[in-house]
């Protein structure tokens, strides 16, 4: 049976090498995803077709589909097909955190990296945030005065604060990146037992107002003070973290 006509699968398309033939399907087809000939959604031909169109056996197609299931590129759905489900945020944290346990990065690291995806992103926001999404800013700062929360609440409320705070950026890279920094973030706080619900009053609520200086400044469209409130805040956050951190560990704090 001849294979379906599909744009991204035409005739005399692929040209197979004699070895290595389901990492060469997997190869081509992950290169049509990341180039957005695939785009997220899409469905892909049928593995009887897709063993038509690359000259191999079923079984070999199986064999790539299932490579690139194992790192989120794509969804075989039973009864219904395999799709392509690939997202820049998935991606990115994957090789993230390869970086991460190969070169056993701690908390610290990832702080450092994070001030910068923060500081960027509150300057693209002062010109490119939404009213709307100063309004969320500014509600996910004042959820801090909530009294004493869980570890649970409390990671929940810095995630949604984080977010918003680079998501006023509209800058997609930068996004994706604080979606797995931030995510680490809150894994090596718990670790480390600097995310419960103590920190709450320790932390949290003691930058309440370092938070609302940023939300005031992005709102007033002030660059000068934009810049100079979230550099603040990140720089009082540590001080408050490593006070606390050297008080659990019975160390005079630096």
């Amino acid at each position: 049976m001849a294979m379906k006509s599909s744009p991204a699968f035409e005739s005399g398309g692929f040209r197979r090498a004699r070895v290595g033939a389901a990492d060469q399907v997997a190869d081509h087809l992950r290169a049509k995803i990341y180039s957005g000939v695939l785009e997220k959604g899409a469905k892909l031909p049928s593995e009887r077709d897709l063993a038509a169109y690359y000259g191999v056996s079923p079984p070999t197609v199986s064999e790539a589909i299932r490579a690139l299931s194992a790192v989120k590129l794509v969804e075989a759905r039973h009864g219904s097909g395999t799709y392509v489900i690939a997202e820049s945020g998935s991606l990115l944290t994957q090789a993230f955190q390869a970086v991460v346990e190969l070169e056993n990065v701690d908390l610290e690291s990832v702080l450092d990296l994070s001030d910068l995806v923060y500081e960027k992103a509150v300057n693209l926001g002062v010109t490119a945030a939404t009213d709307e999404e100063i309004l969320e800013l500014r509600e996910a700062a004042e959820s801090f005065r909530a009294p004493s929360q869980s570890e649970t609440e409390f990671a929940a409320a810095l995630e949604r604060f984080l977010t918003a705070l680079v998501q006023i950026s509209h800058n997609r890279l930068l996004v994706a990146i604080s979606h797995f920094l931030i995510q680490k973030h809150i894994a090596l706080a718990r670790q480390s037992a600097l995310i419960s619900s103590q920190m709450w009053d320790k932390v949290a609520r003691k930058l309440i107002d370092e938070r609302l200086a940023v939300v005031d400044a992005v709102a007033g469209r002030d660059a000068p003070a934009a810049a100079s409130a979230i550099r603040i805040y990140l720089e009082r956050g540590r001080q408050l973290l490593r006070a606390n951190a050297a008080t659990a560990a019975g160390e005079p704090a630096s």
